[in-house]
């Protein structure tokens, strides 16, 4: 998700095959949408999750582009795939995603007499 412009992305791989994917924006409006919808996106779809934005008051009163509004999916996707959620009310059976310790590492060159980080090229 990227709040700034209200984007959704996500996409859902079983086994090395593609089950389903998502891009929208307000911008773009459908940008992919590869698959059946999974069961958190359904209500969306339907219309029962319409979006409830309120325009600037110097921008012209025009109906969000979009039959929803991206971030809320987004959450949804968040918890249906994950597990927790970045903003909202979390429930009870929520990860609490503040309490997950993850481990970070430095890449370094074992050659290099300063220990610079290592350089990776991708091709």
């Amino acid at each position: 998700m990227h709040s700034v412009v209200d984007w959704l992305a996500f996409a859902v791989w079983e086994d090395g095959r593609l089950l389903r994917s998502l891009s929208v924006s307000p911008d773009s409006g459908i940008i992919e949408n590869i698959g059946e919808p999974l069961p958190f996106e359904r209500p969306y779809w339907a219309g029962e999750c319409p979006a409830d934005v309120v325009p600037w008051p110097d921008e012209d009163e025009e109906p969000y582009p979009l039959p929803f509004h991206p971030l809320e999916l987004g959450e949804d996707a968040l918890r249906a795939l994950c597990g927790f959620v970045m903003e909202g009310k979390p429930e009870p059976d929520d990860v609490d995603a503040s309490r997950i310790r993850l481990h970070g590492f430095r890449v370094r060159d074992a050659h290099a007499p300063d220990g610079t980080p290592a350089e990776r090229h991708w091709s």
